[in-house]
């Protein structure tokens, strides 16, 4: 049987989530340094621990990534059966420091879709090995095998190790039902919800997002056309991660220009000043009137509270710049607002010509063509400021 037959890359992205620091499992109490607690969602699932020469046979490197490739193999020696170490929750003791391979099986490597699924992107991926032989006929109601990470165990500490193998478009519903059922993490709620609120995502879920983390220290989550990656922190903080998902095809062909000025544009911007606005600049920062940007989708917050969103496309060669919000939820869902824009560090000033919710398309003339509030027209002038 061939060792390699196709090789696929993925991107990767290495996070600390050993957490055996402080924040870390409590279910740990006083266990040895030189101990290993490996769990996963859901728990059952075969582990196999050897250690990480760099050259383990069946894991071989896409050169033209510089090594960065991860391969998809039918053979690995981290599977050989001397490296069992039995099925999660499991402890291992007397671990010596060092890089080890860790393997677990089984998990649908691939959906029926071929979207990757059940592989914890907070980890960095070794290789993903097949149980059959790699051939078109394998992949047609997905495929199912396992997933081999690259681990550390530190010195002088004991170490807890938390692998998601859910599909990767499990609910919130599926997380719950499989997640420990302990609270092993301290998070705090104001700084969390404030953290989860200003990535963009949907009020109404944060509180289940966030009694999620506190059970398991991370999550992955799809919302439409993103997929967030949540990490709980030492110092009670959270870090998010967030990427277009592969079938939305929207960026699929953009040029590096766009790329690039979308960029500069992602994060929360707080809205300072409204031309024409009898309110004083106290009153509107009140209000909290945020735009989220996440990748190419917006949303838009008042007082903290979600109220619409959808996805925005911009034009840096135009002069003025353009930028428009297409509506996918809330009162405009369907709707189109035409805008230009100018990026001062981290001063955003936006004009738009907004269409009502009841109202025609907006025409292309009916784009503002300066950075002037027009009276009896549907066109604001908005400065916001970049949310640090």
């Amino acid at each position: 049987m061939s060792r390699v037959v196709q090789r696929w890359s993925f991107s990767l992205c290495l996070v600390a989530s050993l957490a055996g620091s402080p924040g870390g499992t409590a279910s740990q109490g006083e266990a040895a340094t030189d101990s290993l607690l490996i769990t996963s969602v859901p728990l059952g699932l075969k582990v196999y621990l050897s250690q990480d020469t760099g050259t383990a046979p069946g894991a071989h490197w896409d050169q033209e990534t510089e090594g960065k490739g991860v391969p998809l193999v039918d053979a690995h020696a981290a599977l050989d059966e001397r490296h069992f170490k039995g099925k999660t929750p499991l402890l291992l003791r007397n671990v010596a420091p060092g890089e080890y391979l860790l393997a677990l099986v089984p998990v649908t490597i691939l959906d029926a879709h071929h979207e990757k699924s059940a592989i914890d992107d907070t980890l960095m991926q070794r290789a993903f090995v097949a149980f059959e032989p790699l051939k078109p006929s394998s992949f047609k109601d997905g495929l199912k095998g396992a997933a081999v990470y690259s681990i550390t165990k530190r010195p002088d500490t004991a170490d807890s190790l938390l692998v998601l193998a859910l599909a990767s478009d499990a609910s919130l519903d599926d997380m719950e039902a499989h997640y420990p059922s302990e609270d092993t993490f301290f998070i705090d709620p104001d700084v969390g919800a404030a953290k989860l609120r200003a990535a963009g995502l949907p009020e109404e879920l944060i509180p289940r997002i966030l009694a999620l983390l506190r059970r398991g220290g991370k999550l992955v989550l799809n919302l439409g056309a993103l997929r967030f990656v949540v990490n709980a922190l030492p110092d009670q903080n959270l870090a998010i991660r967030h990427e277009i998902r592969r079938d939305n095809s929207r960026l699929a062909n953009a040029e590096e220009t766009v790329l690039q000025e979308l960029d500069r544009l992602q994060g929360a911007w707080e809205m300072t000043a409204l031309a024409g606005s009898t309110m004083p600049p106290e009153i509107i920062k009140a209000l909290g009137f945020t735009i989220v940007i996440v990748q190419d989708t917006f949303a838009i917050l008042t007082m903290q509270k979600r109220s619409a969103g959808g996805f925005i496309t911009v034009n840096p060669s135009a002069r003025p710049r353009t930028l428009d919000f297409t509506f996918d939820e809330g009162a405009k869902k369907g709707k189109k607002d035409l805008g230009i824009y100018k990026l001062v560090g981290d001063t955003l000033t936006l004009c738009t010509a907004q269409q009502g919710a009841f109202g025609p398309p907006l025409r292309e003339d009916q784009r503002p063509g300066d950075f002037v509030k027009t009276e009896g027209f549907s066109v604001n002038l908005y400065t916001f400021d970049r949310i640090k």
